[in-house]
């Protein structure tokens, strides 16, 4: 119930927030913005761009700063020699990898494999004022500087401007359209085909050839941004035309996959442009300053904004902002779906939604009472729970007020297969029958068999059965009685104040402070992803997993994963070393050691069993089941951890299930370690995402999920932190040796391409 206040909290915050936001130009975006005070340098953000690892690169006045999502690093002449200059004007990634930074009075500088290295007028650049840097379809680095246009050959800037073919000419934006031809422009624009250069004229003053931007849309048109204003030369003509109302320095333009045409001007802010019709975007009320620097969309597809006042990150959200009476009002405490597809919202006044509007509303016959909870019964009766108040029946006009319960405080309610209701209070469960018009209320306690009388969640499944989640555990009623499940009992003590029934019937246990469980064909899975969690629980559950198999003199198989072995520049192997880099990994490592100490003191007879990443059919939990077949079987985007260039294996699960009944046959396989057989030569993110799309028949396409949005994202969602530790795995080679089993059982793994294609073929099979 409290993570429903909460996200009805936020929502309430953001709308207070983003109104202005949405009323104008940026529906569809959440927006986030970083200032000086926040860990930047300089507040002037002129240059952005994103690295292989995931990290966002910031040119600043005060330096190149780098990004994760959450902290700031920051490089400057102080810490770093190569830079001779702290103000960075523009950045570019080049297919290799590098980092391309241009500065204002330091010239050029690479950063690459973690090294930087400089080139100034020393090294040759015709002037180290450098306004842009560009890498063109062949591979070309082009350079442009306040004295002229250079291109990078072998190891050094060779000037390619102040000859017969191409005029001197100072450039502050290069653009490779879709025809090849570069574009330059500074003090005027050049259009450079076969290293020859056709002079455009923007104007007959000065001001209006003086270019500081330029780009393509989708539809053809050249745009142009100059001190003076807007320029645009549609397809297939050959002059440029002024772009009325755009009358201040277009410093930035950039379209977006969606057609949209942001434009970044010096003292007007932003204007986007779609469809034939401009829209501002002004400050304060949308961006930080009006003089807008730079637009960059990372491979998450956020787009940035640098400003002269800092930056700002628009997210795409498919969250709607909807105004919301009485926004002071944050004491939420149920968001309710009734079936005509409306809302009911229940805070210290109840209001209801419908058709997107918001509305207080007054319930008949309630005089006044505090309304918590919200519940439409099968036969279209509203019955309204309260807080010290009791139980209220909406029906035909007239309102029945229910007082009988073992509490008045109503915490939830769920209708049961014959028509009555189940309501939980803060002091104990009530069944209601409904006789001749009248309720007949039956309670229970503790002393029924209730584990705890405060109640939180309420659920009658499928089969009838009823699930009670309480402040201190899960009750469940088989029939008329409560039952007494075993395998309920990691969820003892625990708040339990969520319960969901899937389309399987599986359950899913929500709990305050234990992360989310689940119940599915009679086992519960469900361990908090949390280092805490792990170094407290982990231990124990394997401690006591090894005593009591030396008490029954059973054998045990410890399925593990590959944690421990943190970074390896390499192969992973049974014999590579524990060197965690990471705190879970820490935790896998010393279980891990204290198993095979089990088994070399003769203890006990066991054995370590590793795979990669798993996947596969009806592998719901494998990340590429959830990242990459999940959503592709609904037309949705792939996703992709860190980097898509690198090889990553993958465990196809069948393989594993044959391969551990196959070890524990086998006597001579006990006592040691072994590597689940997993196919060699893996492939990187982006081949596994293509040919699962092409084994699903649909279009491959897909986002990195790098460490900014992880770390964005982990600010607000600990699971999501917790994951972030671990990305190392994911923006390096994760390479999984299973060669030890191959030669000895003679398999080697599935192939990919088999095991991507029966995957795929298990989604088609779940949707038939």
């Amino acid at each position: 119930m409290r993570k429903i206040c909460n996200v009805a909290v936020w929502l309430m915050v953001w709308a207070m927030i983003c109104r202005a936001l949405w009323a104008q130009g940026l529906a569809g975006y959440t927006r986030h913005v970083w200032q000086g005070f926040e860990g930047l340098p300089e507040q002037t953000v002129q240059a952005f761009a994103q690295t292989r690892d995931g990290y966002l690169w910031i040119g600043t006045t005060g330096g190149l700063v780098r990004f994760d999502g959450a902290h700031f690093a920051v490089f400057d002449r102080q810490n770093t020699p190569a830079l001779n200059e702290n103000n960075v004007f523009c950045l570019v990634v080049s297919r290799d990898g590098a980092l391309w930074i241009g500065t204002e009075g330091g010239g050029i500088v690479r950063y690459q494999n973690g090294a930087f290295r400089s080139w100034t007028t020393r090294e040759g650049l015709s002037n180290d004022f450098v306004r842009a840097l560009y890498q063109d379809s062949a591979g070309t680095i082009w350079a442009g500087s306040d004295n002229g246009l250079m291109q990078f050959k072998g190891d050094r800037f060779v000037r390619v401007d102040d000859t017969p073919s191409i005029p001197a000419i100072s450039v502050h934006s290069i653009y490779q359209d879709r025809e090849g031809r570069l574009w330059a422009g500074g003090f005027r624009l050049a259009c450079i085909e076969h290293m020859t250069a056709k002079i455009y004229s923007l104007g007959p003053e000065l001001s209006q050839n003086m270019v500081k931007s330029i780009t393509q849309t989708q539809d053809g048109t050249v745009w142009v941004g100059t001190v003076s204003g807007l320029e645009r030369m549609p397809a297939g003509k050959d002059s440029f035309q002024a772009v009325k109302g755009i009358s201040s320095t277009v410093r930035v333009l950039r379209e977006t996959p969606d057609g949209v045409l942001w434009i970044g001007t010096i003292g007007q802010g932003a204007f986007q442009y779609k469809n034939g019709s401009f829209t501002r975007i002004p400050a304060p009320a949308q961006l930080p300053s009006n003089t807008v620097l730079n637009f960059f969309e990372d491979g998450e597809s956020n787009f940035w904004i640098g400003t002269q006042t800092g930056m700002l990150r628009l997210t795409r959200s498919p969250v709607s902002i909807l105004p919301f009476p009485m926004q002071n009002d944050a004491d939420f405490g149920t968001i309710y779906q009734d079936r005509d597809g409306s809302f009911w919202i229940a805070s210290a006044q109840l209001f209801h939604l419908k058709d997107g509007v918001i509305v207080p509303e007054i319930l008949p016959g309630l005089h006044g009472a505090h309304v918590r909870n919200i519940f439409r019964d099968r036969a279209g009766v509203l019955w309204a729970g309260t807080d010290g108040e009791g139980l209220f029946r909406i029906a035909g006009g007239q309102t029945t007020h229910i007082t009988s319960l073992a509490n008045n405080y109503v915490r939830a309610i769920a209708q049961a297969p014959d028509g009555s209701l189940w309501v939980g209070t803060d002091g104990g469960l009530n069944h209601i029958v409904m006789e001749q018009g009248r309720p007949d209320v039956h309670p229970y306690s503790v002393a029924d068999g209730l584990v705890y009388p405060s109640i939180r969640a309420l659920l009658s499944d499928h089969t009838g059965d009823l699930w009670v989640g309480t402040e201190r555990g899960l009750s469940h009623i088989h029939g008329s009685a409560f039952a007494k499940d075993l395998i309920l009992a990691p969820l003892a003590q625990m708040k339990v104040w969520a319960i969901h029934e899937d389309q399987d019937g599986g359950l899913w246990f929500g709990t305050r402070d234990n992360g989310l469980y689940r119940l599915r064909d009679g086992k519960l899975a469900g361990l908090k992803y949390d280092r805490k969690v792990w170094a407290e629980q982990w231990p124990r559950i394997l401690a006591n997993t090894v005593e009591s198999s030396k008490r029954a003199g059973a054998r045990l198989v410890f399925f593990d994963n590959v944690y421990m072995y943190g970074r390896v520049n390499g192969l992973m192997t049974e014999q590579t070393p524990f060197h965690p880099s990471s705190r879970k990994g820490e935790i896998r490592s010393r279980i891990a050691d204290s198993l095979i100490d089990e088994w070399k003191g003769g203890k006990l007879t066991a054995m370590i069993a590793r795979a990669a990443d798993f996947y596969g059919p009806g592998a719901a939990n494998g990340l590429p089941n959830t990242l990459v077949f999940d959503p592709l079987s609904k037309d949705k985007p792939a996703m992709c951890l860190a980097a898509d260039n690198m090889p990553h294996s993958y465990t196809y699960i069948p393989d594993a299930a044959d391969a551990l009944m196959k070890l524990a046959e086998t006597d001579s396989a006990w006592n040691q370690t072994w590597h689940l057989p997993t196919a060699p030569n893996p492939p990187t993110g982006r081949e596994f995402i293509e040919a699962a799309a092409q084994a699903m028949g649909v279009t491959p396409r897909y986002r990195i999920l790098g460490s900014i949005m992880l770390g964005i994202a982990g600010l607000f969602n600990p699971t999501i932190r917790e994951v972030r530790e671990m990305l190392y795995q994911n923006n390096a080679p994760y390479l999984f040796d299973s060669s030890k089993y191959a030669r000895a059982f003679g398999f080697a793994g599935t192939p990919y391409a088999d095991g991507i294609c029966a995957t795929a073929a298990s989604y088609h099979r779940t949707e038939a």
